[in-house]
């Protein structure tokens, strides 16, 4: 039975956390996924595999609410769900410390070796202030832990993916690691178990890592109690139920949305849809990138909740172990099921895959705090909240710059400059989905800013589904290169459907289907091509460096040299390194640097210079600018450009 003061410990601790995220909450689209996510919210759009039907269905909700921006709506939600999250965590770390193991519980205390005194055994009692306070502690730890805060400040489908971790926590709890004795209970919580599965499948695939921990479970709980079995099949329907959600794909997709992603109207579709098969050569893809992975997770684990409460984490490994060996056999399962499962997956974006190990640290640390204080502390209520104050005082410290998002406007200002360095009724090719592809879905379909703008992702031509994208949204486009999409896709659909296949045929064909575009789009309107965009695209333009894009030119057809207006770049300055912010920062320099080569070639030392100066307002150090800006230097001093 929970106490009342728990149930509000539970919504003080969702609240607090909510204040915080509100507080460090990104205030516009994201990198990589955020703005396609927003467009499939908005438009109930079919998302990048595994689909997501069931955040689709409710951020879909959510996003028809009356107040704010668009995308800071959804940026909301995920407040909401990891909030509500740290609430049930709350519940779930009370109930697991209350767990001690059956067979110890009630044993004889043997005699010690001195006469008339008893051997202590079993596991240490914790008064239920305590268990209140460390429940509380636990549960704010897991909720400021790095990767759990980031998560809850951009929109994600991992938000709602932790709200049912810790719901199954509760629940796996409830279900297979204690017996009741009404039957009516216990089919009641394995129904719940059973459908909550189902819907956490239906949101993100990476509920298998309970799996193995509820299959031992439910073995063990049989053994104990063999009518048990029986009971088990209730749960069949349950789960089934669960999984409805994935019956918006078919429906959806046959209205044909403006974003479609895998066309899942037939069942052949769906599979290689929710498989997530186009994924399928990144997982368990060998050796090397299981051991980086497995680098990069012990290397970062220390920063996520910082080392006083890795060591408390540690402590209640042990604590755990002493008080519910079962228990925390299973919670030891689900953190090495989920660490296992991660590192075999060969992406860069791999944190939110962890965060069930990183829930499961956080509950450690909560028996860490109750084992401190009992055994060192004397089971002071105001020396564990000290504990537990210390712990959580020195984690918002630590993250709190290295995490909010409230400043950041990178990608929205990417976004912006990149639309800005297209004409009108331009087409643009690239792949630079993280930095701006996926955000310019969120703007062209949402905020309608620049639909005259046609934006082509050159790795998506390589899925059916997107040609089919592109038949429907862009019909000219398809229209005028009818017959090379007809023979890429000849080849393409061996490879998707496993049959043989030549590499070299798709790949000449693949080519020849992008360059068809850009050849008859050219005559209608201008074409760009992002700088990634390799040189066998194109190869009969000339690639002139226009904002942040090159503008492809007949070369008889070169205008003369000036500064267009958009090279002045809007731009927020946003200081925190990273991967992806480090990397954008590294186009806005290549870019300007590119555009200043022009000027050099034209002797124009003056305007050269200042495009190396500007670059180097992105990318202090950066190899290219510095070297460019000492050759226009010594160009200067020679009183010639140095050829390039």
């Amino acid at each position: 039975m929970i106490l009342p003061n728990i149930r509000i410990a539970a919504i003080g601790t969702g609240l607090l956390t909510f204040i915080v995220y509100l507080f460090t909450l990104a205030p516009t689209v994201g990198f990589i996924d955020s703005g396609e996510l927003a467009a499939v919210s908005h438009l109930f759009g079919i998302a990048h595999p595994t689909g997501y039907p069931l955040y689709s269905l409710l951020s879909g909700l959510w996003a028809q609410l009356p107040f704010g921006d668009e995308i800071y709506r959804l940026n909301l939600l995920s407040a909401v769900f990891m909030s509500i999250a740290v609430g049930i965590l709350t519940l779930v770390i009370y109930e697991f410390l209350g767990s001690v193991q059956a067979s110890r519980k009630n044993a004889p205390q043997p005699k010690s070796k001195k006469k008339g005194k008893t051997r202590k055994q079993g596991a240490i009692h914790l008064p239920d202030e305590l268990r209140f306070a460390a429940a509380a502690a636990g549960a704010l730890i897991i909720g400021l832990s790095e990767t759990y805060w980031k998560t809850a400040l951009t929109n994600e489908v991992y938000p709602l993916h932790a709200l049912f971790i810790a719901l199954l926590l509760l629940l796996f709890r409830r279900t297979l690691l204690i017996d009741h004795d009404d039957a009516k209970i216990e089919r009641r919580y394995i129904l719940l178990l059973a459908l909550v599965l189902g819907l956490s499948f239906s949101n993100h695939m990476t509920t298998i890592h309970f799996i193995p921990a509820l299959v031992i479970a439910s073995i063990m709980k049989i053994r104990r109690k063999k009518e048990y079995l029986r009971e088990l099949v209730w749960g069949v329907p349950a789960f089934a139920l669960g999984l409805l959600p994935y019956v918006y794909f078919p429906i959806r997709a046959s209205a044909n949305p403006p974003l479609n992603w895998g066309n899942p109207q037939t069942l052949e579709n769906i599979i290689r849809h929710v498989s997530g098969k186009q994924y399928q050569v990144w997982i368990f893809s060998g050796t090397d990138a299981t051991s980086r992975q497995l680098g990069y997770f012990l290397s970062s684990f220390p920063a996520e909740f910082g080392y006083l409460a890795l060591a408390v984490i540690a402590l209640g490994v042990f604590f755990a172990y002493q008080r519910n060996k079962r228990l925390a056999g299973m919670l030891t399962l689900l953190f090495a099921v989920c660490v296992v499962y991660s590192i075999n997956y060969d992406i860069y974006d791999i944190d939110s895959y962890f965060l069930l190990a990183y829930i499961v640290s956080g509950i450690f640390a909560a028996y860490g705090i109750g084992w401190v204080t009992v055994r060192y502390l004397k089971s002071d209520i105001k020396a564990a909240a000290a504990v537990s104050v210390l712990c959580i005082g020195l984690m918002a410290g630590l993250h709190w710059d290295g995490v909010s998002e409230s400043e950041n406007y990178l990608v929205e200002d990417y976004t912006m400059n990149m639309f800005n360095s297209f004409e009108e009724n331009a087409l643009v090719i690239s792949y630079q989905w993280d930095y701006w592809v996926s955000a310019s879905y969120y703007y062209q379909f949402v905020k309608n800013y620049r639909p005259d703008v046609i934006v082509l992702d050159k790795e998506l031509f390589r899925r059916s589904w997107y040609l089919d994208q592109i038949a429907y949204t862009f019909p000219d486009v398809y229209r005028k290169s009818e017959r090379e999409f007809a023979e890429f896709r000849e080849e393409l659909n061996k490879f998707e459907r496993d049959e043989p296949y030549n590499p070299q045929v798709i790949e000449t064909r693949f080519i020849a289907l992008i360059n068809s575009i850009i050849e008859r789009h050219y005559d209608t309107g201008p074409v760009y091509l992002t700088i990634e965009m390799e040189q066998k695209f194109a190869q009969q333009f000339a690639r002139i460096p226009e904002g942040l894009a090159f503008r492809l030119y007949r070369p008889d057809e070169i205008p003369p040299l000036s500064k267009p207006v958009w090279d002045d770049f809007e731009y927020r300055p946003f200081a925190r390194p990273g991967r992806l912010e480090d990397a954008l920062r590294a186009m806005y320099a290549n870019m300007l640097v590119n555009r200043g080569v022009l000027f050099l070639r034209a002797q124009n030392f003056q305007e050269a210079e200042a495009y190396a100066r500007r670059a180097l307002t992105f990318v202090p150090d950066h190899p290219t600018a510095n070297q460019f800006l000492a050759q226009i230097m010594q160009s200067r001093q020679m009183g010639q450009a140095a050829p390039r």
